[in-house]
């Protein structure tokens, strides 16, 4: 792994393919919910034909108005309640669950409980009945349908007076269609994955062949910082960033080469002359040795006639006052008489 993220080369894949990933996740989402927004409109539009078709074969299977009777609903004098062929007929052709109600009470339905029974006597959901029944509209859309949601179309049953008495609901479990949506997200995500593989493996492709020469530049750099700089590389022919990069480590050898060769010539030269110094510092030496050694012997000379001249002087001043005193001596005896 530390390999892999210290590979300029598997970087830069690594980044494309998370910015690819995100891109196609983003899309596939936004596609998907798109996709199921203009599916279930779809649906609705359906759904609206299927119980328009609803409402006209009732009138043709079962003609004469709607009229409530205590707890029995009639078409005509044709028994809604328990009466199971109108509303299997519309499933029949449609394919969409249907029931009539009496208020908001089940009386016919091919609607199922869990337990594999009509759901004759269930109640419609709170939300249906509060548009339906008590403000006297139609309802299209998403509702609960014995706990399973169901896209669906609920429209009022009025009497011959135009009172509500009942309602009339087709409609598709969610589970239907959900499961076509499901398919069409995992087709997205399978071709967003294939996608994502083969733009990886080409973008891996070409950023390898377009760095390659970083991987002969490194071990140029490497060759350089340890002061070999006597091989010949390839230089790649291009104008891009990595052939002037290319170039200019070629021209940046061959300078540090030059001045190295110079320095080195420069360093022999100066050996040359600080041997021939050496020399000449040598012969200065022995000459200075006997000149040293003369030296001593002349000064060795001068102190000797130094001592000599002393003593002369000595002699000189001694002769002096033998002299001074042997003419006092003459003075007296001339004095005397």
């Amino acid at each position: 792994m530390k390999l892999i993220l210290n590979n300029i080369k598997y970087q830069i894949t690594l980044i494309f393919a998370i910015v690819i990933a995100i891109s196609f996740s983003t899309t596939a989402l936004f596609t998907s919910i798109s996709f199921q927004d203009k599916f279930e409109k779809l649906i609705q539009q359906e759904l609206k034909s299927d119980i328009r078709f609803s409402k006209e074969l009732l009138e043709l299977r079962l003609p004469g108005d709607w009229s409530a009777r205590g707890n029995s609903l009639y078409k005509g004098e044709v028994l809604i309640n328990n009466n199971f062929e109108i509303v299997d007929m519309i499933k029949e052709i449609s394919g969409n669950t249907a029931s009539i109600f009496l208020g908001n009470t089940r009386v016919t339905t091919n609607v199922l409980k869990p337990n594999g029974e009509r759901a004759v006597g269930t109640k419609v959901s709170p939300l249906v009945e509060n548009t339906v029944l008590k403000n006297n509209k139609p309802y299209y859309g998403a509702a609960d349908v014995l706990g399973v949601m169901n896209q669906t179309a609920y429209e009022p049953i009025l009497n011959r007076q135009g009172e509500v008495i009942g309602i009339l609901y087709v409609g598709i479990p969610s589970t239907t269609y959900k499961y076509l949506i499901n398919e069409f997200i995992l087709l997205m995500i399978a071709i967003s994955t294939i996608i994502l593989i083969l733009g990886g493996g080409v973008m891996l492709y070409f950023i390898n062949k377009k760095i390659s020469p970083l991987k002969s530049l490194t071990e140029v750099t490497k060759k350089i910082a340890k002061g070999d700089l006597k091989f010949d590389y390839t230089i790649k022919e291009s104008e891009d960033e990595i052939g002037v990069l290319s170039s200019s480590v070629h021209i940046m050898k061959d300078q540090i080469y030059e001045v190295i060769s110079k320095m080195k010539q420069a360093t022999l030269e100066n050996n040359k002359i600080v041997t021939k110094l050496s020399n000449y510092s040598i012969d200065l030496s022995y000459t200075a040795g006997i000149q040293t050694e003369q030296s001593k012997e002349f000064h060795s000379t001068f102190l000797e006639l130094s001592k000599s001249s002393k003593k002369i002087n000595e002699n000189i001043e001694s002769s002096v006052d033998s002299t001074k005193n042997v003419s006092n001596i003459i003075l007296e005896f001339i004095n005397s008489f």
